[in-house]
């Protein structure tokens, strides 16, 4: 039997021919890999096409605010007029302000009052004929009726305790007085009659528990409320106080007054109210944007030449030159789905004089013109999602 010999030398390197087969194989590889990815870059997946989206001209503008119940006794502007930052506007009624900080304090204090007796577990003493508030009154009449739907639980529970004890004591009784084998019967009956009575007496005390905790979660959230108004009439309070000291409407910046209100000279209303609107000598802004699905935004990139047609703007003055702004995903378990927000561009006067003539808050719709989307930018969109995905 012979042994195989073992090769200890290291093994031959390549002759010459092998290492030339070697190079002609790596640059035909090379050169088919070139070759695929340009005509990838080239080849079209998808033809241009078109999508619809929303344009809406902006002008930037600032609100003058008439304060909740606060009424004017005079106005010093009229539409069109230009002011200045700081600029007298209107004058409040003072006397109104006053009696608004009056009922703001009252307000205060019956939210204090109110949270007070919310936080005091114990019942409200019996009414001595003092006048309460309708906050404070609706209070004790609803932990009034909390004592009573407990103790109307705590009544039943002991009821059934009661009557557990009377029926066995009964069977037991009857037991005594009765033959043997009557007696097991009886005992066994005054068991079965003492647990049923026993489960009936525990769901009650379930009830009792689950309706305890049910009345301290109700307390919480009113106290939550509560504090909650009260934080907010505070900050009404202080912010009314720094007007009552100074009773005027100043402009907040400067600029052309427009949309001018004609409010009536009663009483305020019960919410904040726009007296007017300051235009400001800032250009128009501009706000372009559609919807396409993610896998066709993955083909697009900040600076992307596009092409918009506005509708309501005549031809050739309503197409535009764009770029692509930015690309935010809108990806839900619904919808895969990007908004691309686009710049327009104004490269001669018609397009200019076209977008500066629309009104503030003008809306429409605008189509968008994609380009053809090759396969190379659909293998690079690919490639890229797959290296965030690892």
């Amino acid at each position: 039997m012979h042994r195989p010999k073992l090769d200890l030398h290291p093994p031959r390197s390549l002759n010459p021919l092998q290492w030339m087969w070697v190079l002609w194989a790596l640059l035909a590889t090379s050169l088919l890999v070139i070759s695929a990815w340009a005509f990838a870059a080239r080849f079209p997946v998808q033809s241009a096409r078109s999508v619809v989206g929303s344009f809406e001209s902006q002008t930037p503008s600032v609100d003058v605010v008439l304060p909740a119940g606060v009424t004017l006794t005079e106005v010093l502007i009229i539409d069109g007029d230009q002011v200045v930052a700081g600029q007298k506007l209107a004058r409040l009624d003072q006397i109104a302000l006053h009696e608004l900080l009056h009922r703001l304090r009252a307000d205060l204090a019956e939210n204090a009052a109110e949270s007070t007796c919310w936080r005091d577990p114990s019942l409200p003493p019996a009414s001595s004929g003092e006048a309460l508030s309708t906050a404070l009154q609706s209070c004790h009449n609803a932990k009034r009726h909390q004592q009573l739907a407990r103790e109307q639980l705590m009544h039943r529970r002991f009821s059934l305790q009661r009557e557990t004890a009377l029926a066995v004591r009964e069977l037991v009784l009857r037991a005594k007085n009765t033959p043997a084998s009557v007696q097991k019967i009886l005992m066994l009956r005054a068991a079965v009659e003492r647990e049923t009575l026993n489960s009936v007496v525990r769901d009650v005390e379930f009830e009792l528990a689950d309706l305890i905790q049910s009345q301290e979660a109700s307390r919480l959230q009113q106290l939550t409320a509560l504090e909650a108004d009260s934080a907010a009439l505070h900050t009404r309070l202080l912010s009314l106080e720094e007007i009552a000291a100074d009773p005027w409407l100043y402009a907040p910046q400067g600029g052309r007054i427009e949309r001018l209100r004609r409010l009536p000279d009663t009483a305020g209303r019960a919410w904040n109210v726009t007296l007017a609107q300051i235009q400001t000598d800032a250009p128009n802004t501009y706000q372009a944007r559609f919807v396409i699905p993610m896998s066709e935004a993955d083909t697009l990139h900040v600076g992307d030449p596009l092409f918009v047609t506005l509708a309501g703007i005549p031809v050739p003055q309503n197409r535009f030159p764009a770029r692509v702004q930015t690309i935010k995903s809108m990806g839900t378990n619904a919808s895969n789905t990007s908004e691309v927000l686009v710049r327009l561009s104004t490269p001669n006067q018609q397009t200019q004089d076209a977008l500066r003539t629309l009104p503030a808050g003008t809306r429409s719709s605008m189509q968008v013109d994609l380009p053809a989307q090759q396969l190379g930018s659909l293998l690079s969109a690919a490639t890229d999602r797959l290296t965030q995905s690892f």
